[in-house]
């Protein structure tokens, strides 16, 4: 009788656990929102404090130039160093119009011409780059610029389609007059520069917005559409490849940039590093990967788990990577252990980035999601 009623209550809680684990699977089977990129912010040096907005760089530049694959490299690096707040969108002139009459509207003669700030500075050709890049990036960083807020919006349909919602807010005393570009731009281009190797950020089809906009102060205008894949050509866009760069240029001020903003469907990550999250009995781990060139030294790192019943698992760890050599991995551990009950939440992160996963805890068990 005292096997039976032991049989009896394991079977109890075996359906209990898949009642729990079934509702775990349904809540995460959604991906249709917005992922904030902080972490070019998060993690970037203390002179950000001064930039008085996001800067905005305009790449213009061609697959068939030798120096614009240079450039390209070299933009590359700057972005995801996370030293620098600024977004950038690849104008590929030979392979689609738009970015080709978005060229000739910022001016460009010769290739590559990088505009900072829809022209407030710009440099040509690559002398002095990086270091040219990065002082233009600073330099705009710093600029007085017209106090707007840009809150962007992207919805992802199953038809290569995206809604994009754009609110522009005035906080000025005073009326504002600017011009709003969207860019839907590819992470990891279709085009190849020069050398072979993919752009990115390069700008796909038509703008999702280009219009002038009024707002009167303390007033937020409000823009909304839908951006389709299909009629540009793209109807095999990946949602998780996307990347949406909005900008807001002041009319009354050489149409130079006030504010930029951007959204995706997934986190941006550096692709010379690879992190996968792990999981052991009571335990998470990480595996960071160096898939680059070159040794990356002094990597402080954390691991974050909470939540469960009544957000009772709360377990964090940090350290230091004193040194990692190209191709060689490492495995990053949490001290404590995790028992509890109920969905958890998991964060890395690097000083590259972030990456986060769901999972379930059911006692020492751990499940994450795929």
């Amino acid at each position: 009788m005292k096997i039976e009623h032991k049989t009896k209550k394991m079977i109890g809680v075996s359906v209990l656990f898949i009642m729990i684990f079934s509702s775990f699977i349904g809540a995460t089977s959604s991906t249709n929102t917005n992922i904030n990129n902080d972490f070019l912010k998060n993690n970037s040096s203390d002179k950000l404090e001064d930039y008085t907005h996001t800067v905005m760089v305009e790449a213009c530049t061609a697959s068939w130039c030798p120096p614009c694959a240079t450039a390209a490299s070299v933009m590359h690096d700057i972005f995801y160093s996370g030293d620098y707040d600024f977004y950038y969108v690849a104008l590929v002139s030979d392979k689609n119009g738009y970015a080709s009459g978005r060229c000739g509207e910022l001016g460009a003669s010769s290739i590559p011409d990088y505009v900072f700030d829809g022209g407030y500075t710009r440099h040509v050709g690559t002398g002095g780059i990086p270091y040219a890049y990065e002082y233009r990036i600073d330099q705009c960083g710093e600029r007085d610029v017209k106090d707007i807020d840009l809150d962007l919006n992207i919805i992802w349909n199953d038809d290569a389609s995206i809604d994009v919602d754009l609110d522009i807010t005035n906080n000025e005393a005073s009326s504002y007059n600017g011009h709003v570009h969207v860019f839907v731009t590819e992470i990891i281009s279709r085009w190849n520069t020069n050398n072979g190797k993919p752009y990115h950020f390069a700008m796909i089809g038509n703008y999702a917005f280009n219009e002038n906009v009024e707002v009167n102060s303390g007033d937020t205008s409000q823009l909304s559409t839908t951006w389709d894949g299909a009629q540009y050509g793209f109807s095999d866009l990946e949602e998780d490849n996307v990347f949406i760069i909005a900008t807001i240029y002041d009319r009354d001020n050489s149409n130079n940039v006030d504010e930029t903003t951007a959204e995706s469907f997934v986190e941006l990550w550096p692709e010379n590093f690879e992190l996968e999250i792990n999981k052991g009995m009571s335990t998470i781990s990480a595996t960071l990967k160096n898939n680059g060139t070159l040794i990356e030294n002094d990597i402080d790192w954390s691991i974050q788990v909470t939540g469960g019943i009544l957000k009772l698992i709360d377990v964090y760890s940090e350290g230091t990577i004193e040194s990692l050599p190209a191709g060689e991995e490492t495995i990053l551990n949490i001290d404590d252990s995790i028992f509890g009950l109920g969905k958890i939440s998991i964060a890395v992160n690097v000083n590259v980035g972030t990456r986060t996963k769901q999972g379930f805890v059911f006692g020492p068990f751990i499940l994450l999601e795929s």
